[in-house]
């Protein structure tokens, strides 16, 4: 998911008011195929939020707490985008290459 879905995302999730977890891996921006996009093995980011609004996010196996730069911590992306960018999901098969397969 790039990083504008993973806000946008994260936004409608909040306005809902309701207890929520996400668990990610976030790619390097050296890697620019599905095949190095399945084969990372990096650390995971895991982000529990309450309803009351309560985060928790931590980083690896250590589970060192998110920094400020933390991807599911920054705000929405701006209002402008969210009506020009519409996400286009990449899906990640096995044997498939690193072709983009359309999801249309």
């Amino acid at each position: 998911v790039p990083a504008y879905e993973l806000r946008r995302s994260l936004a409608l999730a909040r306005r809902r008011g309701e207890p929520f977890s996400l668990e990610y891996t976030p790619l390097p921006p050296g890697l620019g195929t599905p095949t190095q996009w399945r084969a990372h093995a990096g650390e995971k980011v895991s982000l529990d939020e309450a309803a009351d609004g309560l985060v928790s996010c931590v980083v690896g196996r250590a589970r060192e707490a998110c920094g400020a730069a933390e991807l599911a911590l920054l705000p929405p992306p701006p209002w402008l985008l969210t009506r020009v960018l519409l996400p286009y999901p990449i899906p990640l098969l096995d044997g498939a290459g690193d072709g983009i397969h359309c999801t249309t």
